[in-house]
């Protein structure tokens, strides 16, 4: 199950917080040093989650959540409104991506991994390109998003595709920056989420910023440095619902989650 968007088509709404904990053992030597030791308790993260004004069925939704929090079950997957929900998303030629058969993906670039440019080519006579696979369970609304540029017009496609439901853009590049994206609407549970990048036949290419969204809009670029803002086993560990004075059918309502 995947963590429900309200009506905007988003996850946050009036505020949120968001909080990450590492615990240490640590020991204090006979002359006053303090040494660090193992991690006693892994990293957990929580958000802190503010709604007002929700509908009863966007209330609905959330409520549906708290069995999946419960005792022997499995939690639900949540993903982190501030991160990029793919990972690797600095360095495409990670294992995190897939290249196709006769695709050629080089970074092109010096300098910081978050600043990377790869160059993305086509060694045959059909499109080729990458793809990352984002496991999911539920239905929601995504954008996915990149700069795209080429020395010499290129045709370029980028895509979402869930089972049998598919958005995609077609788009032309030249020499300048552009910022290309596709926005898909997935109204079927999708267990797995494809988000492809491909060139046209025989042609190359350079992509930056590479960004993949649990929204309608494409956010800021920001780099994962390893694993994605997509949360397995997510659990609501505190929730508070409150009928508003605004009328019979309103409803506030505070919530936290919590991931290992």
């Amino acid at each position: 199950m995947l963590f429900p968007q309200i009506r905007t088509h988003g996850v946050l709404q009036d505020g949120a917080t968001r909080r990450m904990e590492l615990l240490r053992s640590a020991n204090r030597l006979h002359n006053g040093t303090r040494v660090q030791g193992a991690v006693i308790k892994p990293l957990t993260r929580s958000w802190r989650l503010k709604y007002v004004g929700l509908t009863e069925e966007e209330l609905g939704r959330l409520r549906q959540l708290i069995p999946e929090s419960r005792g022997l079950a499995g939690g639900f997957t949540f993903i982190d409104p501030w991160s990029n929900m793919l990972g690797y998303s600095e360095d495409l030629g990670a294992e995190a991506w897939q290249s196709s058969a006769l695709g050629e993906v080089v970074r092109v670039n010096p300098g910081e991994p978050g600043d990377a440019i790869h160059s993305i080519r086509s060694l045959s006579l059909a499109a080729e390109g990458i793809e990352q696979v984002v496991l999911l369970g539920g239905v929601g609304v995504f954008c996915f998003s990149c700069e795209v540029r080429s020395d010499a017009s290129a045709a370029g496609r980028i895509a979402l595709q869930g089972a049998s439901q598919i958005a995609q853009t077609n788009f032309m590049t030249g020499p300048a920056w552009r910022l290309v994206r596709v926005v898909g609407e997935f109204s079927q549970p999708i267990d797995e989420l494809r988000a492809v990048i491909e060139v046209g036949p025989g042609e190359s290419l350079l992509v930056r910023g590479v960004e993949l969204d649990y929204q309608a809009t494409p956010s800021p670029y920001k780099p994962s440095y390893g694993a994605g803002g997509v949360y397995l086993g997510a659990r609501i560990v505190e929730e508070e619902y409150v009928q508003t004075l605004r009328g019979q059918g309103w409803f506030d309502c505070d919530l936290e989650v919590k991931t290992d």
